[in-house]
């Protein structure tokens, strides 16, 4: 009797231990979109990721070494092919650029009377697939969706032959708030996009429009605030998460607002950990350096960092920049996530090379720094220029009034 207690004693604990290791490794590598006790977790660390975006700090995360490491043996006379996954406003056209035109070890070219660049390997076969080299493929600012779904079969329309390919994925991030202010520029200007389309279970979904008619220009930053179905909001998650997630339907019935953020977010976040590379554009020197110790490959001209831009000169209040921050909080969590996962990135690449690495938060606050002195300087400037434009008009209007004073009565 006692031997039969003693065992049934240790049977209840081994069985509790094996069930509590069992809920340990479910919520840790479950994906938070299929677990059943996690889907009352909906909370997004918004807070935390925000005061790390408005102080500069670095959000603390762990990698593997698996996933810091990312070194390839590409071979672009063989199987390898770079595709680049280019989002709106992220200055993903220079990088586009870069890569037709300045990769040492194999130039493309340049093709007549085209914006393109024919960039194939002595095989005939295409190495990159990008705007600059095979066009909009797979649509118009494809995202990470729609390229799963289509890269392989537009390259073997282009290639005319099926062969065995490894795709290496890249894109660019940019701060979201610099981003989306960019993007409303952009369509203030005239731009739509009319064309893109959201690629998920082999069906395309039309993206709804903010405005009647051709385009959106002329609108102002409120209105382009306040429509909540704008495509600009969270751009850079959607376009980077794994749409079938949430269903591929446009009402997603099955989920709430809560969930659907946190499951795009989720999937943005793992797509880029599995990215060959990325590019953060606000720090383009460790964005070239990593390029080139990722795939072997040279430049033969350096990124510049541009840290005056066309939407330096744009005065917008703190409450419009607040606003922006809101509708845009997935992109700033999934910006520092990836600044974090970045400069990691980076030092682990450096030790690799037998090079020294650079401290994170230090290089990270003096960019933010320098970004606040820049935003100071531009403040003044646009001052200056709006004092300027008011003496001007002062100045027109008094003329007009002294030859309207001074003409001969009848």
């Amino acid at each position: 009797m006692k031997w039969e207690k003693k065992h049934l004693k240790s049977a209840l604990i081994v069985s509790g231990l094996l069930v509590g290791f069992g809920f340990i490794f479910y919520g840790y590598y479950c994906p938070d979109a299929n677990c059943a006790f996690n889907s009352h977790k909906t909370e997004i660390n918004y807070n935390g990721y925000l005061q790390a975006y408005l102080s500069g700090n670095i959000m603390p995360h762990e990698f593997s070494q698996r996933v810091l490491l990312r070194k390839y043996n590409v071979n672009l006379d063989e199987i390898d092919v770079i595709v680049f996954l280019h989002m709106q406003k992220t200055g993903g056209t220079s990088l586009g650029k870069h890569l037709v035109r300045h990769v040492w070890e194999k130039p493309c070219k340049k093709q007549k009377a085209r914006k393109r660049y024919d960039c194939r390997n002595g095989k005939k076969n295409i190495w990159l697939f990008s705007r600059y080299s095979t066009g909009w493929g797979c649509g118009l600012h494809a995202d990470w969706s729609a390229l799963k779904l289509c890269v392989d079969g537009k390259m073997n329309e282009l290639e005319h032959k099926k062969r065995h390919r490894r795709y290496h994925f890249i894109t660019v991030l940019r701060d979201p708030v610099k981003r989306y202010i960019s993007e409303w520029q952009h369509v203030k200007r005239g731009a739509t996009w009319r064309s893109s389309k959201l690629s998920c279970g082999n069906k395309k979904y039309a993206i709804p429009k903010c405005y009647n008619g051709r385009d959106w220009r002329g609108v102002q930053l409120d209105e382009f605030l306040n429509c909540d179905h704008n495509p600009a909001n969270n751009r850079q998650v959607r376009m980077l998460a794994n749409l079938s997630k949430i269903g591929c339907d446009s009402n997603h019935t099955n989920y709430s607002k809560q969930q659907i953020d946190k499951i795009l977010l989720m999937s943005a976040k793992e797509n880029l950990r599995n990215f060959a590379y990325f590019a953060i554009t606000e720090y383009q020197k460790p964005s070239q350096y990593l390029f080139e110790k990722t795939f072997n490959l040279e430049f033969k001209q350096d990124f510049i960092q541009m840290n005056v831009t066309r939407i330096s000169l744009i005065n917008i209040t703190k409450e419009e920049e607040a606003k922006i921050r809101e509708k845009n909080k997935l992109d700033i969590e999934l910006y520092k996530y990836a600044e974090s996962l970045f400069f990691q990135r980076y030092n682990a690449t450096k030790k690799a090379n037998g090079q020294q690495g650079i401290n994170i938060s230090k290089t990270v606050v003096k960019a933010k720094n320098k970004s606040n002195k820049l935003e100071e300087e531009r403040q003044t400037f646009v001052k200056l220029i709006s004092e300027r434009a008011k003496r001007k008009k002062a100045a027109a209007q008094q003329l007009l009034e002294t030859q309207q004073k001074n003409q001969p009565t009848s």
